[in-house]
């Protein structure tokens, strides 16, 4: 750390600039997961960050992070979290989708959900199963499952799929508008969200028909890719795997498909297959297998397989694209039957390599579930060479500039007029270019501070 003395200026203000030089970079051994964790005294979902070998807790204000997905900047961490529960109906609460901002530490509401009371006994619920914001950063895909009660009891779902604007929620898309009510009795509709490179399509698991043992047509969760057609709307565009139905004995048994990930470069796919006994009467475990494919379906294969009992409980790339990252759980049973749900506190995570299916453990991490790992990671750039001067201009502005730095990379600056521990404002992002060209200072205080930072050290 070094700091530089300014000359006096005509109000008798000195000025000291900070160069912070640290570590470039979110450590490519950086994965973001969830796990139970106290909250208050209260048991919540907590969410955390795993970075060589040393578990920390990511504070967002919640108590509850579902489905967390860092977006492909690595910045941004998209999660839903339930509202309170209403009283005196004391159903259900309606879930909202967030972002976290790990730059600067701040969370805000993208989509607000509502319970909406219909009659004193008939209530409509909304919670969101995934969410994850597409690689420009500026949508969010999602699915979402609707529910109607009427009062504790009967209740009736379905599932949407929304394209959400991230700057304001606004719904922008519903590929799925228009379907009808759909039964999703597997509880793997839209389980795992994600995108392309390009940022034009996405892949999730939606019911498709296809033709079982004896002939018959049924409808069970394939991993399906929307897409932007022609005239910018957002479509089914194609079905990339596909599930059997076992109908020519008793029990009935399936195959459902869920937690798709396209790999970094977009070239493979990889999802979890979920294959039920006893579809209908749930008196056996699953069989869980993970498959890997090329980006189109093509060539799928079982990379690995888990003994009877466990279920999928998340699946991501590691962002060079040699392992995929999994969550595997007990399947839930409630003493009747198994339920299509993983028990939360017996989830593991696990590493999977993409060569030859061999089973691993992430460094400092054992138990937690929703893995996710984001494919490109949020970096600034050298900061070894870097100077930082403080000049006036000829009409007596300040300009503050920057030496050393690389061109098109991204920088992260702070300013404080004090040296005190938190300070130090939000961090501005600026392009190495920027920087040396100079930007304009303004003042309120005897002392101005500044320092370049890496966003991994704030």
């Amino acid at each position: 750390m070094e700091t530089f003395p300014m000359v006096r200026k005509a109000h008798l203000r000195l000025f000291w600039v900070l160069l912070l030089s640290l570590a470039p970079g979110f450590s490519k051994a950086q994965l973001v997961f969830t796990a139970p964790a106290d909250f208050g005294g209260l048991t919540g979902v907590g969410l955390f960050q795993t970075q060589n070998g040393t578990v920390s807790q990511i504070p967002t204000g919640f108590p509850d992070h579902l489905f967390p997905a860092v977006s492909r900047s690595g910045r941004f961490i998209v999660f839903s979290s339930p509202d309170g529960v209403q009283a005196p109906l004391q159903v259900p609460p309606s879930s909202d989708i967030y972002i976290f901002d790990r730059l600067i530490r701040q969370t805000r509401r993208v989509v607000d959900h509502n319970t909406i009371i219909q009659s004193p006994s008939e209530v409509d619920s909304f919670t969101p199963v995934s969410a994850v914001m597409s690689p420009n950063e500026e949508v969010i895909a999602y699915g979402v499952m609707l529910t109607r009660r009427e009062g504790t009891a009967n209740p009736r779902s379905t599932r949407e799929l929304n394209i959400a604007r991230v700057s304001d929620g606004l719904i922008l898309a519903n590929p799925t508008f228009g379907r009808g009510p759909v039964s999703d009795g597997l509880q793997a509709e839209f389980v795992g969200i994600s995108w392309d490179p390009g940022g034009t399509s996405f892949v999730t698991p939606s019911y498709t028909t296809i033709q079982t043992q004896t002939g018959q047509l049924a409808q069970l969760p394939a991993i399906v890719r929307f897409a932007l057609d022609r005239n910018r709307n957002w479509v089914r565009a194609e079905v990339l795997s596909a599930p059997r139905s076992f109908d020519g004995s008793f029990p009935i048994g399936a195959e459902a498909h869920m937690y798709p990930a396209i790999s970094p470069s977009g070239t493979g796919l990889a999802y979890f297959n979920v294959a039920w006994p006893d579809v209908l009467g749930s008196s056996q475990p699953v069989i869980t297998s993970v498959i890997i494919a090329n980006a189109n379906g093509s060539n799928a294969r079982v990379l690995t397989s888990f003994n009877q009992g466990f279920y999928p409980a998340g699946l991501a790339w590691s962002p060079d694209g040699t392992q995929l990252i999994v969550s595997i759980a007990e399947q839930s049973n409630i003493g009747t039957g198994f339920l299509p749900s993983a028990d939360p506190a017996s989830a593991v995570v696990r590493t999977i390599s993409t060569a030859n299916g061999q089973l691993g453990t992430f460094p400092g991490l054992d138990a937690g579930f929703w893995p996710s790992w984001s494919s490109q990671l949020l970096q600034s750039g050298p900061l070894q060479n870097a100077r930082l001067t403080l000049g006036s201009s000829s009409n007596g502005d300040f300009r503050l500039r920057a030496s050393g730095l690389v061109g098109n990379a991204p920088y992260f600056l702070q300013s404080s007029p004090t040296l005190q521990p938190g300070s130090f404002g939000q961090p501005v992002q600026f392009t190495g270019s920027q920087l040396e060209a100079g930007i304009p200072v303004s003042f309120n205080s005897p002392n101005r501070f500044f320092r370049l930072v890496d966003p991994n050290a704030l």
